[in-house]
């Protein structure tokens, strides 16, 4: 068993030239659901990769939201947009990996989408 106070461990399975090698690797989680807005950019000053999570309530055929990350701020790399594209589709999830010491913003990019969820994992620390 692995144990790491204050923090959850994920067993990471990894090919490598065709052997699969499993390891521990720390991790981390926060909620920041309830302070992170649209349209502001964070940097990631942790000391290590951050997955971020973000759940975006899309209630309108309108509605589309843009990542983008960077090295600098602000972020001008395009990562991926979150668009309803029906009104039936209430909820869409956007995750990606920013490197430590790099930029990240989610843009509004039409409509008036809302943050359900806003998720970070440190990863390896």
């Amino acid at each position: 068993a692995v144990s790491n106070n204050g923090s959850s461990d994920a067993l990471a399975l990894v090919s490598l030239h065709g052997k699969v090698i499993i390891s521990a690797m720390k991790t981390t989680v926060t909620d920041r659901s309830a302070s992170y807005l649209l349209d502001t950019i964070y940097h990631n000053t942790n000391g290590c990769p951050l997955e971020v999570a973000i759940c975006m309530g899309m209630v309108s055929t309108s509605d589309a939201t843009d990542l983008f990350i960077g090295a600098s701020s602000p972020p001008t790399t395009f990562v991926g947009r979150l668009y309803t594209g029906a009104p039936s589709i209430s909820y869409a999830t956007i995750t990606k990996i920013v490197p430590d010491g790099w930029y990240y913003e989610l843009k509004t990019a039409s409509g008036s989408p809302s943050i359900n969820t806003w998720l970070e994992t440190q990863v390896g620390k």
